[in-house]
């Protein structure tokens, strides 16, 4: 199974999109693969709906760790086993553009210029 979204342009020309819990599912007779919709979640920009499948994952995510899921796969590598929220995206953001070593650095050279000594 996986989420999947899908478009629809309106007769306006704005396009729509939904997301879609769906899952392959072979079928001998046609001789490929299927993708039959389990369940519409709804529009892509509504909350509720975004909402709701954060609560669908907090409770597969109880049931079954992603530290579980790649061990099953050694090919597989975790990259991101759950979002922390906008103080983790920010502190990594710092990171990545330096920002942090250079308050750091500035932090330092104000405790050192006040007689402080180093942080």
């Amino acid at each position: 199974m996986y989420l999947r979204k899908s478009k629809q342009e309106r007769a306006d020309g704005r396009e729509i999109l939904y997301l879609q819990l769906a899952e392959n599912v072979w079928d001998p007779t046609e001789g490929r693969s299927q993708a039959p919709i389990v369940y519409n979640c709804g529009h892509a920009d509504d909350q509720q709906v975004l909402e709701r499948l954060r609560r669908l994952a907090k409770s597969i995510l109880r049931r079954c760790s992603p530290d579980e899921i790649v061990a099953d796969c050694p090919d597989w590598r975790l990259v991101c086993g759950w979002p922390y929220g906008d103080a983790y995206a920010l502190e990594a953001l710092w990171r990545r553009l330096g920002i942090d070593a250079v308050v750091r650095a500035q932090a330092s050279f104000q405790a050192l210029a006040k007689g402080g000594g180093k942080y």
